[in-house]
């Protein structure tokens, strides 16, 4: 589990979300909520995805390899 802002994945995670030049060079886009994920997943486009921890309690089978963030964190992160 994730527990700081000071980890290397986060960063760049913050740092995709808050700059559209950062997603251009990286040939990224983030996709948030079950549906989007979903559809980007049937299409084979999701590389990495990150979860919070209450939503990986509730959801124990959801993508095995996610990276659990700390409900703190994935809150600082998705504002």
């Amino acid at each position: 589990m994730i527990t700081s802002m000071s980890n290397a994945q986060v960063k760049e995670l913050v740092q995709l979300m808050e700059k559209g030049r950062e997603r251009n060079r990286t040939k990224t886009f983030i996709c948030e909520g079950l549906k989007v994920y979903l559809e980007a997943k049937k299409a084979g486009l999701v590389v990495k995805v990150f979860v919070s921890e209450t939503f990986r309690e509730h959801n124990i089978d959801f993508e095995p390899d996610a990276l659990v963030l700390t409900d703190e964190v994935f809150d600082s992160v998705s504002k």
